[in-house]
């Protein structure tokens, strides 16, 4: 419930001495590193992400998809811990973001 901590081994049985270092579920990984508390975190932050993603224009369909698919990955493959991928991530979700609302203009002073 509590988590081993942050890259340690998870022992499988200790009887035989059987570990593994990664659970390749990415899902599953914060699970056994973080516990139940990592695994709330990382729905959160899944929640704010996909409650952000609500245009409709061909750019946001495209970083939607793309933010799926690295979810998807997850489920199979150890692979959020490679920055590079985090950052594409971070970048699709931001193009699939919700767009501020328009700013008016300002009024102009006639003088």
């Amino acid at each position: 419930m509590l988590g081993v901590g942050p890259d340690r081994p998870l022992t499988l049985d200790a009887a035989t001495q059987t570990i593994a270092t990664f659970a390749h579920s990415e899902y599953l990984q914060v699970l056994a590193g973080g516990g139940v508390v990592g695994e709330v975190l990382l729905v959160a932050s899944g929640v704010a992400v996909v409650t952000a993603l609500s245009r409709r224009d061909p750019l946001a369909v495209a970083g939607s998809a793309a933010v799926i698919a690295f979810a998807l990955a997850g489920t199979v493959d150890f692979v959020w811990q490679l920055p590079a991928l985090a950052l594409v991530a971070g970048w699709a979700a931001g193009l699939a973001a919700r767009s501020p609302p328009p700013v008016p203009p300002c009024p102009v002073e006639m003088g």
